[in-house]
């Protein structure tokens, strides 16, 4: 669905925003939930979509939430 995906700046990007949300939340640690909430707001701006997806009304947050969905939280964290 994606002609381009995110590049590693984008992961490292990723990695500082959920440091900085662990931070936030006064922890010094970052814990999933941290990169499942922000892997939106960070990466959707830096995919390009396939036309044949866009077509089909996909978005790039539409197929980030689509691949994160199944994404299960370790026991430790629930």
């Amino acid at each position: 669905s994606l002609t381009l995906g995110a590049s590693p700046r984008a992961s490292i990007a990723l990695m500082e925003a959920s440091k900085a949300r662990a931070y936030m939340s006064g922890r010094d640690y970052v814990r999933p939930e941290d990169v499942k909430e922000l892997i939106v707001p960070v990466l959707a701006h830096r995919l390009v979509v396939s036309l044949e997806a866009s077509l089909k009304m996909n978005t790039a947050k539409g197929i980030l939430l689509e691949c994160t969905k199944n994404i299960s939280m370790p026991p430790v964290f629930q």
